[in-house]
């Protein structure tokens, strides 16, 4: 069957059983799938919501939307259309990547099932949500088992299934789906390319599965956990790997999200790319990263590319029926807020749930209706933004007022309760990005009323959580904040003089922080070198140097390679705050010993 180029079908056979394919979107999008593009998916959710509303057909929302997306400097972008849907609807949004699910298999499909049932590919990574590759494996006959995240029991089932292969020779495909599943295989270095078995590594999760789908701007700026991040580590120092369906959106703006800048000095890349498309421009990066070790491949992929397919949208329009028209309308009214769409349009558009006085301006009455809209929510994160929203208008209070402390105390319980909330419905803080908005909140509560020792503490753990989560305008609130209200920094006289200087004096406060004492962090399935620089950071904030052991300085790839070095640029000022621990005598084996060492 001719289901791949001849050009992949070389690369390929080159390196049978050493080469990983990596599937992105339009592999999918050949028919019968004829799935859409992540793009034209948000598409179709966003006319779903627009059906529910009469006034948003009336001005042809989503054709509108997505115009104003496609413009130079465009204050809304698709991804912040997927953003939106989430903060409003929380983990109904996510129920609509269901409709991925339970479609026909293509010809392409079929093809990568053959050659994992030949184990001519050790694994398949892909970002893709839908199942059709178990699917078309299922088809051959093949076992499809899927990781529980459960250490015992997937340890259980992969020895149960490589006895079993050594008895009848029929390989298993295990797809691993969630960093829980990925936590499972970290105690199983090289497990990936043992015989017997095909790993289908879904790093953005699966449609059987929406809770694991990544899927807004928030969740890919936390970039991937600690354990998929290890396990494609050591895919790209193990195996070459061979992009098919992609276009490189996912590394448009970090080259390093597939940790393709992490192990460039070990990364081999092929990139399967349309032969009449202009190459994107990352390919210059890899280019640069890897220089021959990256080759791109000119060929077309066979079969009928693109189709609708009915059933996916009918799945979809049932999703926005579900939703309710209230709510429907809501998203509408963020879009347009966000998209600047004209001040008669977004009163259009709330005027069936939102009473207006008569005779005042447009601009006035839009004012009126983003006020009230931020007091309703339907998720978690919305409720936790109300009552922030209420944290920042009692602050903005009258300090002369005879109600002031009063007003402090309804803040200070308001604050309190919206960080309980956020810790009940989210104990891991990479699943709400905006966590650290709760502790800055209670932070300046406690400044307020006098209390400081506790606002520094709160104010150190909302920098960690931005950090932790990856937000970067988190850390750059919480940065402008504290020039600000520079009481919620360490007291001067506890600090020496904030010129970084290249040399410690005995005045100097140096921190050793404990975690630093392994070269393998991990923490809530964090980004290692995230979980580094947010130890590095609080320490720095009570301190004036960071003590760091050897074997970090010499052991320790992301420390070096992701810390310090940055997107290819050295942090020179984490070089003039960090010392390494050295010692200053040692005995040698004669028992002589060697002279000390002097301080860096």
């Amino acid at each position: 069957l001719e289901m791949a180029s001849p050009e992949v079908e070389e690369v390929v056979a080159a390196h049978k059983g050493h080469i990983v394919p990596f599937l992105g979107a339009a592999c999918s999008m050949f028919a019968p799938t004829s799935l859409p593009s992540w793009w034209a998916f948000v598409n179709s959710v966003l006319q779903s919501i627009e059906d529910q509303v009469p006034e948003a057909k009336q001005i042809e929302f989503t054709k509108t939307i997505g115009q104003i997306t496609q413009q130079p400097n465009s204050p809304i972008r698709l991804m912040d259309v997927t953003e939106i849907l989430y903060n409003r609807l929380g983990s109904h949004y996510l129920t609509v990547i269901s409709a991925l699910a339970n479609h026909q298999t293509n010809t392409f499909h079929q093809w990568i099932a053959s050659h994992i049932a030949t184990q001519t590919f050790p694994a398949i990574l892909t970002t893709n949500f839908d199942n059709c590759i178990e699917d078309a494996v299922r088809a051959l006959g093949i076992p499809v088992k899927t990781l529980t995240g459960n250490q015992e029991t997937d340890s259980i089932m992969l020895a149960h299934e490589h006895e079993r292969f050594v008895a009848s020779g029929k390989v298993c495909c295990v797809v691993v789906s969630s960093p829980k599943m990925f936590e499972v295989l970290a105690g199983m270095p090289g497990i990936v390319g043992k015989v017997g078995f095909v790993f289908l590594f879904k790093i953005h999760g699966c449609a059987s599965d929406p809770s694991t789908c990544v899927d807004t701007v928030s969740q890919r700026q936390q970039g991937l956990a600690a354990s998929i991040a290890h396990r494609l580590n050591e895919i790209l120092a193990r195996f070459a790997l061979i992009f098919l369906g992609a276009g490189g959106g996912d590394l448009e703006k970090n080259l390093n999200y597939f940790r393709l800048q992490a192990m460039k000095d070990q990364a081999r890349v092929f990139w399967l790319a349309p032969p009449n498309f202009p190459d994107p421009p990352v390919f210059q990066e890899l280019r640069d990263a890897l220089h021959e070790r990256f080759q791109v491949i000119k060929a077309a992929i066979p079969g009928q590319f693109g189709g609708h397919n009915a059933d996916l949208h009918q799945r979809i329009r049932k999703w926005g029926e579900s939703t309710t028209e209230m709510w429907c309308r809501i998203c509408c009214i963020d879009m347009a807020l966000k998209a600047q769409l004209p001040e008669a349009n977004i009163i259009s558009l709330a005027a069936p749930f939102c009473t207006l006085a008569s005779g005042t301006t447009d601009t006035h009455k839009v004012a009126v209706i983003t006020q009230r809209l931020s007091k309703l929510a339907k998720s978690a994160t919305a409720k936790i933004a109300v009552m922030c929203g209420d944290v920042v208008e009692l602050l903005r209070g009258d300090r002369k007022s005879k109600h002031w402390e009063r007003q402090l105390q309804k803040a200070l319980r308001i604050a309190c309760s919206a960080i309980t909330i956020a810790r009940k419905e989210f104990p891991d803080p990479r699943e709400f990005p905006d966590f650290w908005v709760c502790n800055i909140l209670l932070a300046l509560v406690l400044r307020e009323m006098g209390d400081l020792d506790n606002g520094r503490i709160f104010y150190q753990d909302a920098w960690k959580l931005a950090l932790m989560a990856g937000n970067l305008k988190g850390q750059e609130v919480c940065e402008k904040i504290l020039k600000q209200v520079p009481s919620l920094s360490t007291p001067p006289h506890e600090r020496a003089d904030v010129q970084i200087n290249t040399t410690v004096t005995p005045e100097d406060l140096v921190v050793f922080p404990m975690g630093l004492d392994n070269t393998n962090v991990t923490s809530l399935s964090i980004p290692e070198h995230v979980m580094l620089k947010a130890m590095l950071h609080r320490a720095l904030l009570t301190s004036d140097r960071v003590a760091v052991p050897p074997q970090i300085v010499l052991n320790s790839r992301k420390f070096v390679m992701e810390l310090l070095v940055e997107n290819g640029h050295l942090r020179e000022e984490y070089l003039a705050l960090i010392r390494p621990m050295l010692p200053h005598s040692a005995k040698l084996p004669s028992g002589k010993c060697c002279r000390p060492c002097h301080s860096l």
